[in-house]
């Protein structure tokens, strides 16, 4: 093998940017590692503190002139139910299920979809729904865009009975 001053510069280069992709590659896994210990260890409060924005949620329906309840349907799983209490019976309700890497959701009259978990920072989580995309949201902001479909659907079926 020539010694480095033999080896024509091309190749000199090419050795390098093969390291410099090497530790890029390794670096692109310790982040890829990090971030999943982070939403392993964290999602566990974000999940608690959904759940704790979305009984305030369900407590402060009647100023929007609904009624609702909040249910344990299971270890990892609520029920939110909604409804608008006139004669058409406007109702809906959403399952959230708090599953490895994010949380699913079907919510009746409106289907199914995932808020999944995503790094913020070093040390905070969110979850997004990557079919609207948009930045992560925080469990405030989760809990506003679970409850809102909900009374955007109400809405929608009183529109269409009324």
């Amino acid at each position: 093998m020539p010694s480095k001053s033999q080896m024509p510069e091309w190749m000199k280069k090419k050795q390098q940017e093969m390291r410099l992709s090497e530790a890029t590659e390794k670096d692109a896994e310790r982040r890829k590692l990090a971030a999943a210990l982070l939403i392993q260890s964290e999602s566990p409060e974000f999940w608690k503190r959904l759940l704790d924005n979305l009984k305030l949620a369900v407590e402060a329906l009647a100023t929007i002139e609904l009624t609702g309840s909040y249910s344990q349907i299971g270890l990892n799983a609520v029920r939110i139910s909604m409804n608008h209490p006139d004669l058409f019976a406007s109702r809906t309700h959403t399952d959230l299920f708090h599953e490895t890497g994010r949380i699913r959701c079907a919510t009746l009259g409106v289907g199914a979809y995932n808020l999944d978990f995503h790094v913020i920072s070093e040390t905070e989580v969110g979850v997004l729904d990557k079919h609207k995309g948009g930045s992560p949201m925080n469990a405030d902001q989760a809990s506003e865009y679970v409850v809102r479909r909900m009374v955007d659907f109400i809405e929608r079926q009183r529109r269409t009975a009324g």
